[in-house]
């Protein structure tokens, strides 16, 4: 994923950035509030050295982002539907009473149980940096003039 962002500030080897939101971006835990529903703050690493002020393409390899978004979508449901399969099994074989009350029991339980796997894995991801945007090159744009591109399908030199 490519997005533009201006850069705020540095801290150490990162610079805190402002991106505008869009709906692809929806809430994927690498933003900090700014109490603007359009503006996100991100922090990204910085090894071109972009300074306060400067408009920057920032990066997130694909298939990081894509595992992310697996973690976070996919595998609870998978967990909910798997749980449900499971105790209803098992409520059936076993006669535990409703097969569908024990497995609706087991499914919310298989969910919180992939909710508490999925921070846990952003928490590694988190620390090992591999969630972070970078940032790739400074731009010559502004917010107005992505969004002015966006409403014609984008920059061309992408």
């Amino acid at each position: 994923m490519k997005e533009y962002a201006k850069v705020l500030d540095l801290e150490g080897e990162e610079a805190v950035l402002e991106v505008r939101r869009h709906a692809s971006c929806d809430d994927c835990g690498g933003c900090l509030e700014t109490g603007s529903k359009k503006d996100l703050r991100v922090r990204a690493r910085n090894p071109i050295g972009a300074k306060p002020g400067q408009m920057v393409k920032v990066e997130i390899a694909d298939q990081k982002m894509m595992g992310a978004v697996f973690m976070v979508y996919l595998v609870p449901l998978l967990g909910f539907f798997i749980g449900y399969f499971v105790g209803s099994s098992l409520s059936t074989s076993l006669a535990w009473g409703d097969a569908e009350l024990v497995g609706a029991g087991v499914g919310i339980a298989f969910l919180m149980a992939s909710f508490i796997l999925a921070r846990e894995y952003g928490k590694r991801g988190k620390e090992e940096g591999k969630h972070q945007p970078v940032i790739k090159r400074v731009v010559d744009v502004t917010f107005a003039d992505i969004e002015k591109a966006n409403k014609k399908g984008g920059f061309k030199n992408e």
